[in-house]
């Protein structure tokens, strides 16, 4: 399963309310500041796990930016929650960085990087 995929699925399951995307954001997501939304795009996959000149399982990392809406809360709790969503679903942290805030539209976002090592059978 593509790493995306298989991280959203992750993301749904925990029913935050908002929409995750994969890859890219609909023209019609690109603006808006209403509502909090999450867009989970491919880092990097790598062959691990070799054994009789064989590839047997795969490193998957993606990216999980998350946009919040323009009146939210304190997003600790949230962020704290979605750590350990993937931490409960055999995925690593790979990187947290800062918050940043968009100057023109004044929304806070954050970036996650979690990994997964997918074993071939």
């Amino acid at each position: 399963m593509l790493a995306t995929l298989r991280a959203k699925k992750v993301i749904d399951s925990a029913n935050y309310g908002m929409t995750a995307y994969t890859n890219n954001l609909p023209t019609t997501e690109v603006e808006n500041t209403d509502d909090t939304i999450i867009l989970v795009t491919d880092v990097s996959t790598k062959p691990e796990l070799y054994g009789n000149a064989e590839i047997n399982g795969f490193f998957q990392e993606v990216e999980v930016q998350v946009f919040y809406k323009l009146d939210n809360d304190d997003p600790s709790d949230f962020e704290a929650g979605l750590i350990k969503l993937f931490k409960n679903n055999n995925w690593s942290v790979e990187d947290i960085h800062p918050h940043t805030v968009d100057p023109k539209t004044y929304q806070m976002s954050a970036v996650f990087y979690f990994g997964y090592l997918e074993i071939e059978n």
